[in-house]
């Protein structure tokens, strides 16, 4: 039902209190389906939302205050596929729902920058999490999100209207709701390294408490020691993506009791083949010979090709050398004549300093060939020996990022070390069948029947000039070039089995790791820490 106006509201929460059963809602809100069209982005769609139709603080505004609030209180804890049918919540429970929640949730990070894995992984449940509580994000390059469609509303969250009270001027209407957050439940979600909680405060009498929640990314076979004091100490409870890790923190003295395994979030509607066309892989940089191997194919060519997808950011973790190696033994010259010339390699990569110093955007080709020729690629003389690839390293938009996949027939990601996989993930979305290494965080989401498992030879120990911070004992994995290169010869032999894969890939993730399901799942276990930690 719309509300447009004071009496639309009116007749709207009469009906509430008269229903209580019912969960009605009226707005003046518009929904922005495409924000990222041309003279669309500019409209004022989050300061619109602070527009009040009408008091709250006035005889009739007072009386719909507990009504209102009483919606917002009815979505949180409640499965999104089940609301209106609240049957798990005991009278303990409702009593605390009454009294502290939702809680107001401070989301503190330190990421570099928008796009990172990890800021997009963030607004993806962050995103529908704000239906349902205040949430705004602190700190960091991460203080703005990623511009993708429909992001209108995360800029709420991330600052993008610097105070949620901006549009009123009243005092007393500031007073008002500052005094009703500060009755509710405060949880104060860290997502950064350790050594950066904040030491818990010393609890004081409050009717609703203040729960510290640690989320530190790893991805290695042990974590560094000078994390381990304040994953103890500093925090209430620890999040994780895998059991993988909380299997690792947990041999490193962190309490059972305090670790929660979360997977991350894809935005299962954005990432939806149903929506996307196939188009043929062209290359995109000023000199088409220093990204594409192969510039004299038609565009008739390229799509009769098999395309397998990487994307990953060119560092040793995320096994570059593994792929293309797997890449060279599976289709190369030594490869079966009926393999040859029939495939393509698509590889996004984003190239740093501290991570590739030695790479340009234009010279990526040029150091394969070198590498190549210097004995990793047994009998290449010069990139035509080398099976068709494309490398992309320039500025890719959110759109175009999708339709790399859409353009793709398979995802391979022989990765060292992951803490989560987000391109795997997306693939998965996308219904594409995934080929990852067995190890660390992706083991959270590959379900046998619906992904290719890279098995690994072993492990081996970080170097001690690494970057990832040597300690002792720390290792990444090994995945086999052998078995890479087996899989990836399988799905282009068997095609109809790998788009099966790949279909199954898609429910899983839409099932399980679509942003409304992992919001579901954050909000149990925020009800439940609440309820915890008001028990003392």
């Amino acid at each position: 039902m719309g509300a447009v106006d004071r009496g639309g509201w009116a007749l709207t929460l009469r009906m509430q209190e008269a229903y209580p059963a019912w969960q009605v809602w009226g707005s003046r809100a518009a929904a922005v389906v495409r924000d990222d069209v041309a003279g669309v982005r500019a409209l004022p769609a989050v300061v619109s939302l602070q527009r009040p139709v009408f008091s709250l603080l006035d005889r009739y505004g007072r009386t719909a205050y507990s009504v209102v609030t009483e919606l917002q209180r009815r979505r949180v804890g409640v499965p999104w596929r089940l609301r209106g049918e609240d049957s798990h919540h005991s009278a303990e429970r409702t009593a605390v729902v009454q009294n502290c929640l939702p809680p107001v949730i401070r989301y503190h990070t330190d990421f570099s920058a928008p796009c990172i894995g990890l800021n997009r992984e963030a607004m993806a449940y962050i995103r529908p999490l704000m239906e349902r509580y205040g949430i705004g994000v602190m700190g960091g390059g991460g203080r703005s999100s990623c511009p993708k469609s429909g992001d209108a509303l995360l800029q709420l969250a991330y600052g993008g209207v610097r105070d949620l009270f901006s549009s009123v001027s009243s005092p007393a209407t500031h007073s008002f709701f500052r005094d009703r957050l500060r009755h509710r439940a405060l949880l104060v979600f860290q997502h950064w390294g350790a050594l950066q909680f904040f030491p818990v405060p010393k609890r004081r009498f409050h009717e609703c408490p203040e729960v510290y929640i640690g989320h530190s990314m790893s991805e290695l076979s042990n974590i560094q020691q000078k994390w381990i004091v304040p994953m103890r100490t500093r925090a209430d409870e620890i999040w994780t993506t895998a059991d993988f890790f909380a299997t690792i923190y947990r041999r490193n003295g962190v309490s059972p009791d305090k670790i929660r395994v979360v997977p991350e979030a894809v935005d299962v509607y954005e990432y939806d083949p149903a929506n996307y066309a196939r188009q043929p892989t062209m290359s995109r940089c000023a000199s088409i010979s220093s990204c594409d191997n192969r510039p004299s194919l038609t565009e008739e060519e390229r799509l009769q090709r098999y395309v397998f997808f990487s994307s990953f950011k060119w560092e040793d973790r995320k096994g570059w050398d593994v792929l293309l190696k797997a890449y060279w033994a599976a289709f190369g010259p030594s490869a079966p004549s009926q393999l040859r010339e029939r495939t393509t390699l698509v590889i996004k990569t984003r190239l740093t300093h501290r991570y590739s110093p030695e790479l340009s955007r234009d010279s990526v080709l040029h150091f394969i060939e070198t590498w190549g020729r210097g004995g990793a690629l047994p009998g290449m003389t010069s990139m035509a020996d080398y099976p068709h690839i494309i490398i992309v390293t320039g500025e890719v938009s959110a759109a175009e990022v999708v339709q790399m996949y859409a353009n793709a027939d398979a995802f391979v990601h022989p990765t060292k070390a992951e803490g989560w996989g987000l391109p795997a993930v997306e693939a998965m979305a996308m219904g594409l069948p995934v080929l990852v290494t067995e190890w660390g965080g992706p083991l959270r989401f590959m379900e046998r029947d619906s992904c290719f498992r890279i098995p690994v030879d072993g492990l081996e120990e970080i170097s001690p000039n690494s970057p990832y911070g040597y300690e002792e004992g720390m290792k990444m994995a090994i995945p086999s070039v052998e078995k890479t290169a087996e899989l990836m010869r399988y799905v282009v032999e068997h095609p109809e089995h790998a788009r099966r894969v790949g279909r199954r890939a898609r429910e899983y993730a839409v099932r399980e790791l679509s942003e409304e399901a992992v919001a579901d799942r954050m909000d149990r276990l925020f009800v439940d820490s609440v309820i915890g930690r008001q028990r003392g």
